[in-house]
């Protein structure tokens, strides 16, 4: 269950969106926000919002930046608190809109709490998450069923489709994969199925979710 989100963007501009979406998963979950702000004139933009849309559960909080990588100063902010997951406006890659940069990918591997990254299009009226599980090793097979777990809380409290994006194995360990594959499925069992939950075969450069 989540209680406690924090939220921030990469720019400005993108703070009335990522507003509309950390309040859309906090009210599904009963959580509160916490959205920081690296600018003063953000507070500006952000305060006036919160009042006309009435979000109650969003608390205005500032952090300072300056030419520290917004990665860090998540994580800074993330050990200061007891968050549940991060919600945070994608880092930008010049000329490609739908990769995901390495900035996001290193935030998603030192960060204590799963990231949650959202972009600027319209969320559909059925929303479809995705999560990447890697089960080739016994160390990885832990941290894919922490990030389904996650992923499927999510899809249960956004009434959202899931799809589970895996790795695909090498002919010489098929036999293992597919063996520790069904029991991260036997685990993600125990937990509840969410609407509409698929597995399949995807490899690692189309990862599209990031596990903590």
């Amino acid at each position: 269950m989540l209680r406690q989100l924090l939220a921030i963007a990469e720019r400005t501009d993108e703070l009335a969106m990522l507003l509309e979406r950390s309040v859309s998963l906090a009210r599904r979950e009963g959580a509160h926000i916490d959205l920081f702000v690296t600018e003063p004139s953000q507070m500006g933009v952000v305060a006036p919002l919160c009042a006309a849309r009435g979000f109650d559960e969003v608390n205005l909080r500032s952090v300072y930046r300056g030419s520290e990588p917004l990665a860090d100063v998540i994580l800074r902010c993330v050990q200061s608190g007891a968050y549940d997951l991060v919600v945070k406006t994608a880092a930008h890659v010049p000329g490609d809109q739908s990769a995901v940069d390495e900035a996001d990918w290193r935030l998603a591997r030192e960060c204590p709490v799963p990231v949650f990254i959202v972009r600027g299009d319209a969320w559909a009226a059925s929303a479809r998450l995705a999560v990447t599980i890697d089960v080739h090793s016994a160390a990885q097979v832990q941290l894919s069923r922490q990030a389904l777990e996650t992923a499927g809380l999510l899809a249960l409290g956004c009434r959202a489709n899931l799809d589970v994006l895996c790795e695909e194995p090498s002919r010489e360990d098929d036999a293992a994969t597919r063996d520790r594959a069904s029991r991260v499925e036997a685990r993600r069992a125990d937990r509840g199925r969410p609407a509409g939950l698929t597995a399949r075969a995807a490899p690692s450069r189309d990862a599209i979710a990031l596990p903590s």
